[in-house]
Order: structure tokens, then sequence, then C-alpha cells
């Protein structure tokens, strides 16, 4: 099912978009339904819908099925408040990294992180492409420039809004940036 999804599909435009088949739409149900994890919405959509549909779905596989870890960097941490996605990891390859250990654990990073980014304060935040990829490196350590970072979970659920109940980890971001006073 995942070989299908992933092959290479063409573009089409208005006129020339093609139905959709009873397997593609039993994937595409798996694929909504959670139980297929990809990395992006499956290439035939390319096939069978229009620009602004393909956009849409784009849209949803971003908002629910990507998923994102955040981790604290210690105040003294000296970083361009726009540091490319690039320089991000070369930090962490440099710091994880020596002749002969740490390159396949990063591999298995950058294979799993969609984005990475530096919000210019004190946070790094790691979007992985599926939820299975971002409980593989949850509360999982590495090194960045001389400080040791942990991956934490600190989205906060519909559910959990107006309760006043945070996690660990919500805490340690909220406290990070109400002590030092910083916009978000």
């Amino acid at each position: 099912m995942k070989a299908e999804t992933l092959a290479p599909a063409r573009a089409s435009c208005d006129e020339s978009i093609r139905a959709w088949t009873a397997w593609e739409d039993e994937i595409l149900l798996a694929y909504r339904g959670g139980d297929l994890e990809l990395p992006h919405p499956p290439n035939f959509i390319k096939e069978m819908l229009v620009n602004e549909h393909r956009a849409m779905m784009e849209d949803m596989h971003e908002e629910h099925f990507n998923v994102t870890l955040t981790t604290v960097l210690p105040a003294t941490m000296q970083l361009a408040a726009k540091a490319p996605h690039a320089e991000l990891f070369k930090e962490l390859v440099l710091a994880n990294t020596d002749k002969r250990t740490g390159h396949s654990m990063l591999r298995a990073l950058q294979r799993d992180v969609k984005r990475l980014s530096f919000d210019g304060f004190h946070t790094l935040q790691f979007v992985f492409y599926s939820e299975s990829a971002a409980t593989r490196w949850l509360l999982k350590a590495l090194r960045f420039q001389k400080a040791v970072i942990v991956f934490q979970d600190t989205t906060r659920g519909v559910e959990e809004e107006g309760t006043g109940q945070y996690s660990a980890a919500q805490l340690d971001l909220n406290i990070l940036t109400g002590c030092t006073g910083e916009k978000r």
C-alpha cells in the first residue's frame, strides 16, 4: 500500500484529471484514518485532484499528521535569530558525531524530521513527518553546541485549553519565556 502512495505521479490540470480507483479510495481512507503513515499525502492525488484540492490535502497533512517536538536551549546559547535549517543541523552533527559514532543516529533524525527551526529566543522546534517518528525521539537527549537538549512535547490539546493544567515540558517553556519577558 505504501509503495503505491509514494510512486511518482504526473500532476494533472483541470481538464485531464482522472477518476479514483477502488484501491486508491481504500488507500486514501487508510491514510486519512491514520492507519497508513506517510511523509506527505499520496502522490496519486496529483492525477485526480485540482490544484486547490491538492493544497487542501497538504494543509490537512501539515495540521493533523505532522508532530512538533520542542527543545529548550540555555540562555547562554548564541544563535542567529533566523538561523537556516541546514545551519542548525550542522550544529547537531558537529556536537553529536566523531569519526566513528553518531552518524547513523543523525541520519535517522534527518530522515524523520521534516523541518527544524529556531524561534529566535530559546527553543528549537523539530517538525516530524508522523506521530510514530516523533514518538521515537520523545524525551531523547542530544548535544547542541555545548549544551544538552531534550525532545519534549509542548503542544496543548484542545481539551487542555483553559484548564490551567500544564505538563512539565509546557511549564519549562512557560517559565523560560515568562522569566525572560520575551514575546512569542
